[in-house]
């Protein structure tokens, strides 16, 4: 036994309005209900490490996220068997928060050949966050290249799905690198509007990363 679609949904819904603790406890609840579940496991982590990435800092972030990863190693371990987009979902996760961007371009552009839609988002966080870790080293050629990718794989996703709130803030990263910076406002307000939870800590942690040009990015 395993969540429904329909349970699924309803968690990455609230997770998506920024409401965290409802979100985290949607997800427990579901671990509860299918203790033996893949699916239930990858929930509650992703939940519980979505939370502590956009409202913790420093050590406190850490600390928090230290046994998401764990848990993610274990879960990417126990794959075999397991169909192709969950085990997608579940390595994107691993990917991002052990900041293997790259990877996570990856795995999206495999999931895209095989048709698969929400390879575009992993390509597109992927893509914005290579794109600041290269301007962080002076790398700005590398940061503009990898900041267009990133912008037109998230644009794609939103066409597909408008009603995720994280694909517009991550675009609003991706906007800002490339020196667009009206367009980042516009990304970054769109993101914001179908939030209903903690709207600060969320806006904090995605204002922080918004510059104008890859010139103006600092470690």
């Amino acid at each position: 036994m395993k969540p429904t679609q329909s349970e699924i949904r309803k968690a990455f819904a609230t997770l998506s309005q920024g409401r965290f603790n409802e979100a985290c406890r949607l997800a427990r609840a579901l671990k509860d209900k299918y203790p033996d579940s893949r699916t239930a496991e990858w929930l509650d982590v992703v939940m519980i490490a979505d939370r502590a990435e956009y409202t913790l800092t420093g050590q406190r972030r850490h600390l928090a996220l230290r046994p998401c990863i764990r848990r993610l190693v274990s879960l990417s371990r126990r794959l075999r068997g397991a169909e192709p987009k969950f085990r997608s979902r579940v390595l994107n996760e691993l990917y991002y928060f052990t900041r293997n961007f790259k990877k996570q371009i990856q795995l999206g552009k495999n999931d895209v050949k095989r048709g698969d839609s929400g390879g575009h988002y992993s390509i597109g966080v992927g893509a914005t966050w290579h794109a600041l870790s290269l301007a962080e080293v002076g790398n700005q050629r590398g940061a503009m290249r990898y900041a267009k990718a990133a912008r037109s794989a998230l644009e794609w996703f939103i066409a597909y799905d408008p009603n995720y709130s994280n694909t517009y803030l991550q675009l609003s990263i991706a906007l800002g690198i490339l020196g667009y910076a009206r367009e980042s406002t516009r990304a970054f307000n769109d993101g914001k509007s179908r939030l209903s939870g903690d709207k600060t800590k969320i806006s904090r942690f995605f204002g922080r990363h918004r510059v104008t040009g890859p010139e103006n990015i600092t470690k």
